[in-house]
C-alpha cells in the first residue's frame, strides 16, 4: 500500500521540520500570523505551537504545526522524540500528517540534507523550504535549485522569510498539494549490503503486517531501529515482542556477518549527500572573513567575551528599568481613574467595593509591569533570534564547567528569566539524564519574569532614585544585583547538586553556532505578544481568582469597632478596623511569628501565601490590603509604589525602608513562590519527591538569608 492522501478532505496537517536555528519559526510565524496557539501534546509537557495557514481558501481548513528542531530521525532527546512521533503518526491526538514542510539552510545545505533525505524516505508529500538565500549570496555560495529539485525529487521555494519573500509561493505550493496530493516515488539515497537489505526486507514486512504502515514508512522505520539501541520505552514506536525479537535476531546476524549495522547507513548517507552538493552547490574556495567569523573573533573572546556579556546583561536591566516607566506611569494613571468611573457607577456596598478594589484595582496593579514584561522578552528575543544566545553557552563553557556542567546547560538558565517553566522544559536538550536533574533543581533560583513586576514594585516603594556616572540609576543597578544575585544561587545550586547528589562525568559541549543575523522584527514581535498574552491570560485568571478571595477574606466577619483610631477619618476608621479584624488579618498573624523576625508584618505574610499561586499576586494583595484602609477620597493614591510608600508602623516610622524592601527582594530571589513550577518539575522529574524538597530547601534558604540580611543591616544602622 502507497501512501496517499484524501484529495477531497478539507482538513489537512501540515507540518514543519527542519535542523534548530534554520529559520523554521520565522516560516512558521510568516505562514501563521498571529493566528499560533501554544499547548501541549497529549500526554506529555512538549510544547506544541500550531496555526491556520493565513489566506487558505474557505473550503481547506490547513493546519500548521511547528515541530520541534532536530538534526535526523534518530532522536537523542525528548523534543526530538515527539517530532519524530509526529511524522510516524504516534501521538495520540494529533492527525495524521498530511504534508511536510522542510526547511533548510541555504549557508549550511549540505548538513541539511541529511535530514532532508531521512524525510524523503518516509513516502510523505513533501515541499522544501529554503531559507537563508539572502545570507548565501552574501557569502557567494550558489546553488542550483532547479538540478537539486530534480535529484531529489521535491519542489524547493527558495524564500527569505524575515521579510516574506517567496512566504506567497510557499501557501499556494501547500494548497496546490493538499487540492491534488502527489504519491511520491519509492527511494533511497543509500545503497546498502545485500545481506543489509535482506535483514531490513524482512524487518520491514513484520513492520507492515503489525502496524499497517506504507512499504516505504516501514522501510525508514526498520532502518531507524537497526542504527539506533533499541530499548523498552522506545519513543518512535511501542514495539511488539514479536517485533522486539525480529530485530535483536536481525542485529545478531549482522553481527555474526561483520556487518556495522549502527555505523555503515550513516556513512553512506553522508557520502550521497556529498555526491549531491558537489553537483549542484559552488563556494568560493577563498572565503574572505565574514562579519560572523568577525564577531566571533570579540564575543567569543575567553576574557572580552564575558565582558560583554555581562555588559549586555546590566544594560539589558537598566533599559527593562528606565525605558518602561513613564508606560507604568500613565497604565497606573488611567487604572486609577477607571477604578474611580467604575466604583462611581455602583451604589456604596459590597459590590461596589468587589468590583473596585477587587477586580480594578487588584488585576490593574499587576498590568501596570507589562512593560517591563514585554521589554524584558525582546531582549531575550533579540539576542535569541540574531543568534547571540548560542554564544553565550560557549562563552559560559568553562565557567559552567568548574560547577560540572557544560555551556548548553546555561542556555535554559537565560530562557528562565522569562519564566523557569519553558526554562525546565528546554532542559530537553541536554542529553546526560544526570546534568538534566540538575540543572531542573537549580533553574527556580533565577529570577524569572513573574518576580520582575515584584521587584520594581520594592525598588519603586524603597530605593532612592539616584544616577550614578551619568548613566547607571540606582534602582537600576539593585535590579541588576537581584538577578545577578539569583545567577550566584543557581549556580551555588548546581554546584552542590553535582558534588553531593548528580555525580557523573562531565559531557562535552556540542552545539551548532547559527550565523549572525539581522533579528526579524515581525517574529519578535509576536515572539513578545504571545508572552505578553500569557501574562495577561495569567493576571486574568489566576490573580484574578486570587484577588476574589482576598476580598473575601479583608471584607469579612463584618465588624465596626472604631476605638482608638481618633486621628483617622469615620470612613478610614471603619476601613482599618475592618481589616485589622478580618479573615485576612487572622491568617496573617497565624504566620507572623514565622516571619517577623524578617521585618515583616501580617500583611506581607498574606503577600506571601497569595503569591505561591504566582508571584505577581503579591503585588495585587499589597494594593488590595493596603487601598482597602483608605477612605474614597484616598483613592488617587492607588499607585501600589506610593501606597506602599505611605505605610507607617505604630511608632510612626516609615514601614517600607530601602532594608525592608532589599530583604524582601531577596526572600524572593530564594523562595519557591510558584505552584505551577513545582507541577512541572514533577511532570519533568517523574516524582514528587524533588518538588517536595525543592520547595522546602528554598524556602528555607530565603527565610535564612532574609533573617541574616536584616539583621546585618539593623546591627549597622539601617
Amino acid at each position: 500500500m502507497e501512501w496517499q492522501v484524501n484529495p477531497v478532505n478539507k482538513k489537512a496537517t501540515v507540518v514543519l521540520i527542519g535542523n534548530p536555528n534554520c529559520g523554521k519559526t520565522t516560516v512558521f510565524n510568516a505562514l501563521t500570523g498571529l493566528r499560533a496557539k501554544v499547548a501541549n501534546y497529549p500526554g506529555v509537557t512538549v510544547e506544541k505551537k500550531e496555526g491556520r495557514l493565513l489566506n487558505s481558501p474557505d473550503d481547506l481548513d490547513i493546519t500548521i504545526l511547528d515541530l520541534p528542531g532536530v538534526y535526523s530521525l534518530t532522536p537523542k532527546t525528548l523534543d526530538e522524540k515527539i517530532a519524530v512521533d509526529v511524522l510516524f503518526n504516534r501521538v495520540k491526538g494529533v492527525p495524521a500528517v498530511d504534508l511536510v514542510l522542510v526547511i533548510v539552510d541555504a549557508t549550511i545545505l549540505e548538513r541539511n540534507l541529511y535530514l532532508l533525505t531521512q524525510v524523503i524516505e518516509t513516502g510523505l508529500p513533501i515541499i522544501v523550504i529554503l531559507t537563508m538565500v539572502d545570507l548565501a549570496e552574501e557569502q557567494e555560495i550558489k546553488i542550483n535549485i532547479q538540478k537539486l529539485s530534480e535529484i531529489l525529487s521535491v519542489d524547493i521555494i527558495p524564500v527569505i522569510a524575515s521579510r516574506k519573500i517567496g512566504i506567497d509561493k510557499v501557501s499556494e505550493k501547500i494548497v496546490e498539494m493538499i487540492r491534488h496530493p502527489r504519491v511520491p516515488e519509492q527511494r533511497s539515497f543509500i545503497k546498502l549490503p545485500e545481506i543489509f537489505e535482506n535483514e531490513l526486507n524482512g524487518l520491514c514486512e513484520k513492520l507492515k503486517t503489525e502496524y499497517s504502515l506504507t512499504h516505504q514508512m516501514a522501510r525508514t522505520l526498520s532502518l531507524l531501529l537497526l542504527v539506533r539501541e533499541y530499548d523498552e520505552h522506545d519513543p518512535i514506536l511501542k514495539l511488539s515482542a514479536n517485533i522486539i525479537d525480529a530485530l535483536k535476531k536481525a542485529k545478531c546476524r549482522l553481527e555474526s556477518a561483520k556487518v556495522d549495522y549502527a555505523g555503515l547507513p550513516v556513512k553512506l548517507r553522508y557520502q550521497a549527500i556529498s555526491e549531491i552538493c558537489k553537483s549542484t552547490v559552488s563556494i568560493p574556495k577563498h572565503v574572505k572573513e565574514s562579519t560572523t567569523d568577525w564577531l566571533d573573533s570579540i564575543l567569543l573572546h575567553k576574557f572580552w567575551g564575558i565582558i560583554i556579556f555581562f555588559f549586555v546583561m546590566a544594560l539589558m536591566f537598566n533599559l527593562v528599568f528606565v525605558f518602561a516607566r513613564p508606560v507604568s506611569d500613565f497604565l497606573t494613571s488611567f487604572i486609577s481613574n477607571f477604578g474611580n468611573f467604575v466604583g462611581g457607577m455602583l451604589p456604596a456596598g459590597a459590590i461596589q467595593s468587589l468590583v473596585r478594589d477587587g477586580f480594578v484595582t487588584g488585576i490593574g496593579a499587576v498590568i501596570v509591569y507589562l512593560p517591563q514584561i514585554c521589554l524584558l522578552f525582546l531582549f531575550l528575543g533579540l539576542m535569541e533570534d540574531s543568534g547571540y544566545l548560542a554564544r553565550v553557552a560557549v562563552v559560559m563553557d568553562k565557567f559552567m564547567s568548574k560547577i560540572g556542567l557544560h555551556g548548553k546547560s546555561f542556555i535554559p538558565f537565560l530562557t528562565s528569566f522569562g519564566c523557569a517553566i519553558p526554562g525546565i522544559l528546554a532542559c530537553r536538550t541536554i542529553e546526560s539524564r544526570l546534568e538534566r536533574m540538575v540543572v531542573i533543581l537549580s533553574l527556580p533560583f533565577i529570577s524569572c519574569s513573574a518576580r520582575l513586576p515584584v521587584f520594581t514594585l520594592l525598588i519603586a516603594a524603597t530605593i532612592p532614585d539616584k544616577v550614578y556616572f551619568g548613566i547607571f540609576k540606582l534602582q537600576g543597578l539593585v535590579l541588576g544585583v537581584m538577578y545577578f544575585t539569583g545567577i550566584v544561587a543557581t549556580i551555588c545550586a548546581a554546584w552542590i547538586l553535582k558534588k553531593l547528589v548528580f555525580k557523573g562525568e562531565l559531557p562535552e559541549l556540542i552545539l551548532e553556532l547559527p550565523q549572525y543575523r539581522k533579528p526579524s522584527m515581525y517574529s519578535i514581535f509576536i515572539y513578545v505578544w504571545d508572552r505578553a498574552f500569557v501574562f495577561l491570560k495569567r493576571a486574568g485568571g489566576l490573580i484574578l481568582a486570587v484577588n476574589i478571595i482576598l476580598w473575601a477574606l479583608i471584607n469579612y466577619p463584618k465588624n465596626s469597632d472604631v476605638s482608638n483610631l481618633d486621628q483617622l477619618s469615620n470612613e478610614q476608621k471603619f476601613n482599618v478596623s475592618r481589616l485589622e479584624n478580618s479573615y485576612a488579618a487572622r491568617l496573617g498573624r497565624a504566620i507572623e511569628p514565622v516571619i517577623a523576625p524578617l521585618g515583616f508584618d501580617w500583611r506581607i505574610g498574606v503577600g506571601l501565601v497569595t503569591s505561591f499561586v504566582a508571584r505577581e499576586s503579591f503585588i495585587s494583595t499589597m494594593t488590595t490590603i493596603y487601598s482597602s484602609e483608605l477612605g474614597s477620597a484616598d483613592l488617587a493614591k492607588i499607585q501600589p509604589a506610593k501606597l506602599l510608600q505611605t505605610q507607617r508602623r505604630p511608632d510612626g516610622t516609615v514601614f517600607f525602608t530601602p532594608l525592608v524592601g532589599i530583604v524582601l527582594m531577596l526572600f524572593y530571589v530564594f523562595a519557591m513562590q510558584c505552584a505551577g513550577t513545582l507541577v512541572v518539575v514533577w511532570s519533568e522529574t517523574g516524582s514528587w519527591i524533588w518538588p517536595i524538597m525543592q520547595w522546602f530547601t528554598m524556602t528555607g534558604v530565603a527565610w535564612l538569608v532574609a533573617f541574616l540580611t536584616y539583621r546585618i543591616g539593623i546591627m549597622l544602622g539601617f
